[in-house]
């Protein structure tokens, strides 16, 4: 088996629309470490706890999505807060806000355990407070470009050390590479082996390296040029 796992944003729609582009079907993390997807009877054994949904087996770390669009207006009315989520909005409106084609966007809105939204009035101090406000209800926010992305996953690395874990019990030699665009992120670098950093004035190679000595740096930006510095780092080890 080749590993072969993508995380970030994505929905379980878009990352099979790549593996598909890529013709590759292997396991892959969506919506944050919200769901892990394994092909079904790609391990000997289906693990613990896994559900099974489409041709996968599915171990989930994060809330159904109907609980987080819930909880994102009760908490954000509750606090005199207007947001406005993908649930909010129709496909011509999230392709037209974000930027993707009709096609990309209804892909974009299947989601399953994590809730895009923005501030009707983005300001730091109400902001400040509404992700206050969620915490304390035991749910998590963060930023990506224009959005703010609502989950209950407090922990991202728990999806990958359970894949990688799966991969080890069926491989006697598995090397994982996690390709970071910066470096603000360190509990989830500390979770690869290899952490490859695309390094830019933005990045303090010395101090990332104390608290990640497994640490590589690439200038290389785009997808072909990722590609590129994952081929050199593989070929070398």
């Amino acid at each position: 088996m080749s590993p072969w796992c993508c995380g970030g944003n994505e929905t379980r729609a878009e990352l099979e629309l790549i593996q598909q582009d890529l013709h590759v079907q292997h396991p892959f993390i969506s919506e944050n470490g919200g769901g892990v997807f394994l092909p079904s009877a790609y391990f000997p054994v289906v693990p613990s706890g896994a559900r099974r949904v489409a041709g996968y087996d599915v171990l989930e770390f994060g809330k159904p999505y109907h609980l987080l669009t819930r909880a994102l207006h009760e908490v954000a009315n509750k606090a005199g807060i207007a947001v406005l989520g993908f649930s909010d909005m129709s496909v011509p409106e999230v392709a037209d806000d974000c930027q993707l084609s009709l096609a990309q966007a209804r892909l974009a809105k299947l989601r399953e355990y994590d809730e895009p939204f923005r501030l009707v009035e983005p300001k730091p101090p109400v902001q400040s407070r509404l992700f206050t406000a969620f915490r304390r209800v035991g749910l998590r926010c963060f930023t990506h470009g224009r959005y703010h992305y609502l989950t209950s996953v407090t922990d991202k690395t728990e999806s990958i050390r359970t894949l990688t874990s799966l991969y080890r019990q069926t491989s006697e030699r598995v090397l994982t590479i996690g390709l970071a665009g910066d470096s603000s992120d360190i509990g989830l670098l500390q979770a690869f082996d290899i952490p490859l950093v695309v390094q830019n004035g933005a990045v303090d190679v010395a101090q990332l390296m104390r608290k990640v000595p497994s640490a590589r740096f690439t200038s290389m930006r785009g997808s072909q040029s990722w590609s590129e510095a994952i081929r050199g780092v593989v070929n070398a080890e």
